[in-house]
């Protein structure tokens, strides 16, 4: 889409890269209209999850949609359990324990949230978890190989600020994943 803005055009397309052939091509189309969304192969690499995202008017998504990939693949996006809050411009990432670990956004284009939800594939459900300590949207989050979930950058609170002396635009906030099997983390 255009943006994940009120009044910007969203896409229901996807475009899949030929590695040997070096080239594009048109994709599966997801069910609904998406920008601002995130996507993460699940940790089993079985399937990618397209996850909440702006849907044009007023309209924010919780919901999840499941391509099959590899062997599985083939069917197309299919419905897959939605997060707990519609939101756009978070970020997601695939923890150590299998989760898939969802991180602010917006659900209204203006206020970045604080909440996160963590997707448990065994369970098929989402459950909250330690909110961030300041909202934060269009941001970059991952797990490091010390299993910490680093979320960088982005948007505060419609203006991208300084956080603790770091150079102009670099922004740091870490979480530490308690090994209890709980969809909790504590902050460091």
């Amino acid at each position: 889409g255009t943006g994940p803005w009120v009044g910007d055009d969203c896409h229901k397309s996807t475009e899949l890269y030929h590695a040997a052939h070096c080239e594009w091509r048109a994709g599966p189309q997801m069910h609904s209209k998406r920008c601002g969304l995130a996507v993460v192969q699940n940790a089993q690499g079985s399937a990618l999850h397209a996850i909440g995202g702006y849907g044009g008017g007023y309209e924010y998504h919780a919901s999840m949609e499941a391509l099959p990939i590899g062997n599985s693949g083939g069917r197309g996006w299919m419905p897959a359990p939605p997060m707990l809050e519609a939101r756009s411009g978070h970020s997601a990432s695939v923890g150590p324990d299998g989760r898939t670990y969802v991180v602010g956004g917006t659900n209204d284009g203006s206020t970045m949230a604080t909440s996160t939800e963590a997707y448990d594939p065994r369970t098929g459900r989402w459950s909250s978890f330690a909110p961030l300590p300041a909202g934060r949207g269009f941001h970059a989050a991952c797990f490091g190989l010390d299993g910490r979930l680093y979320v960088l950058g982005g948007d505060k609170t419609g203006a991208v600020d300084d956080l603790h002396g770091l150079p102009d635009g670099v922004h740091i906030e870490v979480l530490e994943a308690i090994e209890t099997g709980q969809s909790s983390l504590v902050f460091d």
